[in-house]
């Protein structure tokens, strides 16, 4: 039997997530390619997605050992050194006939060694057969094109790296398949000798906006502020300085704008000796890790949009007077400047801080301070802290969305409509460690919500159970290898609910309530009179 087109689709979680995995899903079916044969078996093969490991089971053309003819057997994954698809095609089915170990499966996943006849009647069969209704068992359905590969994917523990507690990564591993490298030779000693890993945006004009990591900086650590670095970039419809950001990205990029991720915390013991801004270890929370569902301002402050939004500012939107580097929207920056003056002259901001004023005052950063602290009341990034009424650490007169209209209607005005999205536009990652109900819906008694009640885009990570409760948006949600429930706040039959691929979209027929939510790998959907098993 020839194999000379070869073609799948894959109904996965998350299409991003797989493509990742493109290399390895593309020599799998080169060597099925080179291979004739009235057998075919399934192999498991160990691919790191984001830093989790996922065990792909894969329809292979390797020709069985004669004493398995015909015959099943489970196998056991093979570990991490195992030879890989980089072998002959000889040596790689070699590999695969030395690792039997036993006829028992391991709790909680599903390895399958089988025989299959190659035609396409009984192959769709033994497949359809392979795929189990319980997704304990982590098995996705896959559609299989005619004489194809079905590539079915398994999800093995999904261990994410997170940012609970004083997470580290380790040593100097670099993960490609997370948009994470070694940081290039071509940035210069002063980083190569100090930083061990690098990932980047890419700007419209094709030059890069780097991000570089010191050893402590975990992988979650670096996507998360690549996210936020792409949502103050991402364009805003209809927006009167958003709506096409390509200048910002383009002059950041021309400017040199870098980001770079410190260990520690900012309290001089670990000094940033390039040119570069600053974020360190202990402001960049993972969502979902402790350090963001507890909220401790003293410790773990989340410093993250701040940061990155004053890099965006100083070299992108640009700033105006002495020290400054040329900006893409003299006219933004005109406006948030006529709103910082008008914060001091009323005393809304850089509320009894006169020595720290001077020192802004001196550096030119009036501008930028006070647009993050606009910011971050904008997001919510401060309703949880008890110490006062009032924002970014008692020096901005108002706390959250709903006060700023009221307090400093001049900076609301920099929030409508203007350059920033209503709600956060990037993929948050939930962190592993979650266990329980993660909710976008505001709740008081959750201080995280705050700000989450924000978030459109997530995905759980890891294998613990974890459900969502869903807010008014329109969310896009990932589940994850464990057990996964949606909560919504109505009945079930104020809901439209539509099946197409893997998605399963649920809009809410009551307007402001629940939106319309589409979501994937979950098991069970929860109205307020029942409960609904996908």
């Amino acid at each position: 039997m020839s194999f000379s087109s070869v073609s799948s689709k894959i109904i996965w979680n998350n299409a991003f997530e797989i493509t990742k995995c493109g290399t390895v899903l593309t020599d799998s079916q080169n060597i099925a390619k080179t291979i004739s044969s009235p057998t075919v078996i399934l192999r498991i093969v160990q691919c790191q997605i984001e830093k989790q490991d996922h065990h792909i089971v894969y329809r292979n053309m390797c020709p069985l050992s004669p004493e398995n003819q015909g015959k099943h057997r489970f196998y056991n994954p093979l570990p991490v050194d195992a030879p890989m698809l980089t072998q002959s095609p000889e040596a790689f089915c070699g590999s695969v006939t030395q690792k039997r170990r036993s006829n028992i499966a391991p709790p909680g996943f599903l390895y399958i060694w089988k025989h299959f006849h190659t035609q396409d009647k009984q192959l769709t069969s033994a497949l359809s057969g392979m795929i189990d209704s319980k997704k304990e068992l982590f098995m996705k359905k896959c559609i299989a094109s005619f004489l194809g590969i079905c590539l079915l994917v398994a999800v093995s523990g999904c261990n994410s790296s997170g940012t609970s507690g004083a997470a580290k990564a380790t040593g100097v591993a670099v993960h490609t398949k997370l948009g994470i490298e070694t940081v290039p030779a071509s940035m210069g000693s002063a980083y190569t000798g100090s930083y061990n890993r690098y990932t980047k945006v890419v700007a419209p004009n094709g030059k890069p906006i780097p991000i570089v990591a010191q050893d402590r900086i975990t992988d979650e650590q670096m996507i998360r502020a690549r996210g936020v670095l792409e949502h103050y970039l991402r364009n805003y419809p209809g927006s009167l300085y958003g709506a096409d950001k390509s200048g910002v990205a383009n002059r950041m990029a021309d400017n040199g704008a870098v980001l770079a991720l410190l260990n520690g915390k900012d309290d001089g013991s670990n000094p940033i000796t390039v040119d570069a801004q600053p974020l360190y270890e202990n402001e960049i929370q993972v969502e979902g890790g402790s350090w963001y569902v507890n909220q401790d301002y003293e410790n773990h402050r989340d410093a993250t949009y701040e940061e990155i939004l004053h890099m965006v500012h100083d070299y992108g939107i640009g700033v105006d007077g002495p020290n400054t580097s040329p900006g893409a929207l003299p006219a933004f920056q005109a406006e948030i400047r006529a709103a910082q003056q008008n914060a001091l002259v009323y005393g809304l901001w850089g509320i009894g801080a006169s020595d720290w004023i001077t020192e802004l005052t001196n550096e030119n950063s009036l501008s930028q301070e006070y647009l993050a602290a606009v910011v971050d009341t904008y997001y919510g990034l401060w309703g949880a802290w008890t110490n006062s009424n009032k924002g970014m650490h008692g020096l901005y007169i108002a706390k959250d969305r709903a006060a700023l209209p009221i307090k400093d209607s001049m900076g609301s005005a920099l929030m409508g409509n203007t350059f920033f999205h209503p709600y956060f536009t990037y993929n948050a990652r939930i962190d592993g460690s979650f266990e329980g109900t993660f909710s976008l819906r505001f709740d008081a008694a959750l201080p995280y919500t705050h700000h989450a009640r924000y978030l459109v885009d997530i995905t759980l990570t890891g294998s613990k159970n974890s459900n969502v409760r869903v807010n008014g948006y329109d969310n896009d949600i990932t589940g994850n290898s464990g057990y996964n429930t949606l909560i919504l706040r109505g009945n079930h039959s104020e809901y439209t609910i539509v099946k197409a691929g893997g998605d399963l979209t649920i809009t809410d027929s009551v307007s402001g309530r629940d939106g319309t939510n589409t979501i994937r790998l979950f098991e069970v959907l929860e109205f307020a009179d029942r409960v609904m098993t996908l």
